[in-house]
């Protein structure tokens, strides 16, 4: 993820993590994460 994606490492391991168990990840980090959420890597629960 860290490489095909522009984000943190503590971001490309939760959703890593949230993948793994097949769970949405509850973020409000729009700037890293909505490529992922386009590109239907990871389902995203956003609080703000």
């Amino acid at each position: 993820l860290k490489a095909t994606y522009k984000i943190s490492i503590a971001d490309a391991v939760a959703v890593a993590q949230a993948k793994t168990k097949h769970a949405l990840l509850v973020t409000a980090d729009h700037h890293e994460l909505d490529q992922l959420e386009q590109d239907n890597e990871v389902g995203i629960h956003w609080i703000r």
